[in-house]
């Protein structure tokens, strides 16, 4: 019986642009008042030293950053055939560590998107035709 693998490369940068995308939909419901805050304040300096504010802004910006981050992904596959390992490996790295630092967050979520990325990285290299 011969085992057959699956292709993970091409879920790879989808899956990173769904995660930030839903990431940036919990923050838009989570975070509803103060980014309604933001747009009332005229965005320019609206964010002071209010902390939830702080927080909308960075939740957001973390959930964009993940959309490029998926796109970057899927572009590189499709004109190299492949990842480098340092990529997931990193994204691994910055997991592991917001985990550890909360626990009770998307983080891992993020941690099993790094390793698919390494994952990604160790098949061997394979140009779109």
């Amino acid at each position: 019986m011969t085992r057959t693998r699956v292709d993970l490369r091409p879920h790879a940068g989808r899956l990173l642009v769904l995660t930030g995308i839903g990431h940036c939909l919990v923050g838009l419901a989570y975070y509803s008042g103060p980014l309604g805050d933001i747009v009332q304040g005229g965005f320019f300096d609206s964010i002071g030293t209010n902390a939830e504010r702080d927080a909308a802004l960075w939740f957001m910006v973390c959930g964009v950053l993940l959309v490029f981050l998926g796109g970057f992904v899927h572009w590189t596959q499709a004109r190299l055939g492949t990842l480098p390992a340092f990529f997931g490996w990193g994204i691994v790295a910055v997991s592991v560590t917001g985990a550890l630092l909360m626990p009770a967050s998307g983080f891992w979520l993020t941690l099993l998107l790094g390793m698919l990325l390494v994952a990604v990285a160790r098949q061997p290299a394979r140009l779109p035709r």
